[in-house]
């Protein structure tokens, strides 16, 4: 299995808790990598969200030190029985929603710093989480997929019309954890199993019917088909559901091949609350809950496997 947001874990049974956002000890990165590794997870790309461009790059080096050390390439990483860093997940630094990214760097990156992070660490950032409207003339977005890093949509308040201008004129094929910090349509709760207007996904017509102020870029990527929506399916019983099955399997019918399964786990007793924070399980976990929802052991994997190694080869 492939997991595109591994932001750290924390296990207290077996003495467990990594955070990327710290710049953690290299002793912690390999623990960690070595439980992803029993647990199925090949390859994973490290996550860091919105932070100083200065803790960014300490993060981003102490990554790059690891992989030099001890994880050169995947047959020696799966040679020490661990998961394979296969690049850095940036999520963050130019985003209009925020939940726990701090607001404080919200607007630190222009294409000059983009650039210069790029060039600090040749090859490490494989995918950047951005918000549309914080590069609305996609000065960023250009100079990351000039380089060959996937550019995701998240973490936005961009309506339906913002968000698809954006997807055709900046070419964006995927989006980060679906569903979550971004508008979908006015009133969708995305995790009440009561709520009553999932069925309106299939029958808005937000051209004709629907202003579309009360719609965003999770309904454009819903409707899009040649949008890849990265998705979190947590659980009640995990502390990390994230949307309701029932619009997790509504999704996953619309996209017909095309999500991408992530577990977003993040060590969450960083916190000290019980507000939805991320994944709290590891990709072996969300795997089973998508199974629990009726669909194939060959259907999610290539959720985990065939459609997130098309992110890491540039090929979607």
């Amino acid at each position: 299995m492939i997991d595109l947001q591994v932001n750290g874990l924390n296990i207290d049974s077996e003495r467990l808790r990594c955070s990327f956002w710290e710049a953690p000890r290299h002793k912690d990165i390999k623990k960690l990598c070595e439980h992803l590794y029993k647990k199925g997870v090949q390859q994973i790309l490290a996550t860091l969200i919105t932070d100083s461009y200065d803790n960014i790059l300490y993060a981003l080096k102490d990554i790059d030190a690891y992989k030099k050390r001890f994880d050169n390439n995947p047959q020696e990483a799966h040679a020490a029985q661990r998961a394979h860093i296969a690049g850095v997940h940036i999520e963050g630094g130019l985003i209009s929603r925020f939940g726990i990214h701090n607001e404080e760097y919200a607007k630190e990156f222009d294409f000059i710093k983009v650039a210069k992070l790029k060039k600090e660490c040749q090859g490490l950032i494989k995918l950047w989480t951005l918000c549309p409207l914080a590069d609305r003339d996609g000065d960023c977005t250009k100079v990351l997929q000039d380089s060959g890093v996937y550019v995701s949509y998240g973490h936005t308040n961009a309506n339906f019309e913002q968000a698809m201008n954006a997807f055709d004129k900046f070419k964006v094929k995927l989006v980060t954890h679906w569903g979550n910090a971004m508008p979908i349509y006015k009133g969708l709760d995305q995790r009440n199993p009561m709520a009553p207007d999932i069925h309106y996904l299939d029958t808005v017509d937000p051209g004709r019917m629907v202003d579309p102020n009360h719609l965003g870029l999770g309904y454009a990527a819903y409707i899009r088909e040649d949008v890849t929506p990265m998705l979190i399916c947590g659980s009640e019983e995990d502390h990390d559901l994230h949307i309701h099955p029932r619009l997790a399997k509504k999704l996953i019918q619309k996209k017909e091949g095309r999500v991408i399964l992530v577990s977003d786990s993040v060590v969450s007793s960083e916190f000290g609350d019980d507000k939805l924070r991320g994944g709290l399980t590891d990709l072996s976990k969300h795997f089973e809950n998508v199974l629990k929802l009726g669909f194939s052991r060959d259907e999610v994997q290539q959720m985990v496997e065939k459609n997130p190694s098309k992110i890491l080869n540039s090929t979607l």
